[in-house]
C-alpha cells in the first residue's frame, strides 16, 4: 500500500498531494494521514468525486484514510453528497486586496496565499488575474505569492475559501447549514464561473 503522509500540512494541500497519488499510482490502494478533521473532510469529497471508495480510523492524533478500488462512495460515517461542476468559460478574477475575506488580517493573509497557490495547481486556469488597490503587494519583491504568480504568468495566465475558517474561529461544530468546503473546491467553482469574479 502506497502511503503519503499530509500530517501538519495546510489546506488545500493534502487534497492536491492526493490527487497527484491517485494519478501516480491508478491501480493501488493508498493511505492518506491528516492530522485534522478538516483536511480528513476535504480528501474524503475530492476522494468521492473521483469515484474511489475511501474509509477512515483514527490513531492518537493521526487520522489513516484509506483508499480502495474502484466504487464511487465514501463509507464509514459521513456521506459527501457528490457535486457536478459547472464548465464553462474561463473567468476574470479581479483581486482588490491581500488579504481574502474580513476578520482577521492573519488568517486573510494565510487564506489569499492560499488561493494563490491552489491556482497554481489547478488543471483549469483562469484567463486573467487583475491586482488593484492593496492586491498589488502580492505581485511585489519578496511577496510569499510571487513564485505562484510567476508560475501562472508562465502557464499562459495574464497577470493584470473553506473549512480552514471555521477551524480558525472554532465555529466547526455549530456550523446549521451549508457544506464545509476547501480551497481546491473552492476555486474550481471560480474558475467555472463564466464572469469577473471580484475577491
Amino acid at each position: 500500500m502506497i502511503t503519503i503522509n499530509c500530517s501538519g500540512l495546510n489546506c488545500p494541500e493534502p487534497v492536491l498531494r492526493t490527487r497527484e497519488a491517485l494519478s501516480k499510482y491508478p491501480d493501488s490502494a493508498i493511505s492518506i494521514l491528516v492530522d485534522n478533521e478538516t483536511a480528513r473532510e476535504n480528501v474524503l469529497r475530492f476522494v468521492q468525486k473521483q469515484g474511489r471508495v475511501a474509509s477512515w480510523i483514527k490513531d492518537g492524533n493521526t487520522i489513516i484514510i484509506s483508499i480502495e478500488e474502484d466504487r464511487a462512495t465514501t463509507k464509514n460515517t459521513d456521506t459527501i453528497p457528490d457535486k457536478k461542476p459547472l464548465t464553462t468559460e474561463k473567468p476574470v478574477i479581479l483581486l482588490t486586496t491581500n488579504l481574502l475575506g474580513q476578520g482577521s488580517d492573519e488568517l486573510g493573509a494565510i487564506l489569499m496565499r492560499s488561493f494563490i497557490y491552489t491556482l497554481t495547481r489547478s488543471e483549469v486556469l483562469p484567463s486573467a488575474i487583475i491586482l488593484m488597490n492593496s492586491g498589488v503587494r502580492l505581485a511585489v519583491n519578496n511577496a510569499n505569492t510571487q513564485d505562484e504568480l510567476t508560475e501562472l504568468i508562465n502557464r499562459g495566465v495574464k497577470v493584470l475559501v473553506c473549512g480552514t475558517c471555521l477551524d480558525y474561529y472554532g465555529l466547526k461544530d455549530i456550523l446549521k447549514s451549508g457544506e464545509i468546503s476547501n480551497m481546491y473546491d473552492i476555486s474550481a467553482l471560480l474558475l467555472n464561473a463564466d464572469k469577473v469574479i471580484t475577491v
